[in-house]
């Protein structure tokens, strides 16, 4: 994955795998990422320190658990958030 945008365009959308309240709750991290951004911090960086904590780590791992059977690679491309 790597891109924050493709991210949000697979994962946070409506209709997407991701049930509404498990979205919302995923959104939180990924909204810090994009604060952190606008800040001026790189997007490597702001994920590094977004995606390392173990409440978004959960997060992730409960949107995975909610979504489809099949959408098994959320939490990997969680983990791997590094471009824009």
């Amino acid at each position: 994955m790597g891109s924050l945008a493709t991210f949000k365009s697979t994962y946070l959308v409506a209709g997407g795998p991701v049930p509404t309240g498990q979205r919302l709750q995923l959104a939180g991290p990924v909204t810090a990422i994009d604060l952190q951004v606008a800040n001026g911090a790189s997007v490597t960086n702001a994920a590094a320190a977004v995606v390392n904590t173990k409440r978004a780590t959960r997060v992730a791992h409960r949107a995975q658990a909610a979504s489809s059977p099949f959408q098994s690679a959320l939490v990997t491309d969680f983990l791997a958030i590094n471009a824009a």
